[in-house]
């Protein structure tokens, strides 16, 4: 994972290798200088995130945030910061770790869209379409259901079908079956 060690005044002491393969930026082009790779929209944010660092006795504090590479790329990175303190408790440097969770952001986004287009799919059925887990909850009630019950979705899921449609009970052994 990439590291970064900054001083008091936020400048960078030292930086792992794995830093400069990740982000692009090498020790010697950062040494002493302070590196501004936080994007306008995360600014705020990363700046509530050092005052908690700061705040936190034991001095650390993790959050999720974007970051820029030295290419102008954004990285959605899982960071934890901490904070090293003197014998007097007085800040004296700062290191922080970076995840790279880019992949992990844009395969969540890409299965909500799927359910999403699942969803869709399956509430524009004009037959009833319940799904049930192995102990009998709903776990999909479609729009079709919804409108021949009056039981809305979310009333639905997550209860027992027993409870929910009393009316489909006896037929719940035919499901345990299967």
């Amino acid at each position: 994972n990439p590291i970064v060690y900054y001083n008091e005044t936020g400048e960078v002491t030292y930086l792992n290798p794995a830093f400069t393969r990740v982000f692009g930026w090498s020790l010697k082009e950062l040494w002493g200088k302070r590196v501004d790779f936080v994007p306008e929209e995360n600014r705020e944010q990363t700046k509530k995130a050092l005052q908690k660092t700061i705040a936190n006795p034991e001095g650390n504090y993790g959050f999720i945030t974007r970051r820029y590479t030295k290419t102008g790329d954004i990285l959605d990175v899982s960071i934890n910061s901490s904070v090293h303190r003197a014998k007097d408790g007085s800040s004296t440097s700062m290191v922080v770790n970076f995840t790279d969770i880019t992949q992990i952001k844009k395969t969540e986004h890409e299965l909500r869209n799927t359910r999403d287009f699942i969803r869709n799919i399956i509430n524009s059925m004009p037959s009833i379409l319940i799904g049930l887990n192995d102990k009998g909850v709903v776990t999909q009630w479609n729009a079709e259901g919804q409108r021949l019950t009056g039981i809305p979705t979310d009333r639905a899921e997550g209860r027992r079908l027993k409870d929910v449609f009393p009316e489909l009970s006896s037929h719940i052994s035919n499901v345990e079956q299967i």
